[in-house]
């Protein structure tokens, strides 16, 4: 479960979700500050675009629809009036924002 691993590891990874997500990490706990770190770390695993199977590991979850019962309940949380997946989209990078491969070298 994402949990037990290092805190290492859960820092490495919101903060590449924050740099390639517009903070989304940062800006949706401060906007709201009900979530808990489980929610983040599902958050940060959703952005990353992984298969539901992965998530599922992860989290430490037995069946697919604890994935689907978390992100309603994040986006409830919110309070959004769009799906999970459309929030996180505003969040995303253009392509013209995306780096090359010879840019990034």
């Amino acid at each position: 479960m994402v949990e037990d691993q290092s805190d290492g590891h859960l820092l490495m990874l919101r903060n590449y979700v924050n740099s390639r997500f517009d903070n989304i990490i940062t800006r949706t706990a401060e906007s709201c500050p009900a979530m808990n770190d489980s929610d983040i770390n599902f958050l940060c695993l959703y952005c990353c675009d992984l298969p539901t199977t992965v998530i599922m590991s992860c989290m430490g979850y037995n069946d697919e629809h604890s994935v689907y019962n978390k992100k309603r309940r994040i986006a409830k949380l919110l309070g959004l009036e769009v799906s999970l997946n459309e929030y996180i989209n505003d969040f995303k990078p253009t392509d013209s924002e995306t780096p090359t491969a010879t840019e990034s070298n």
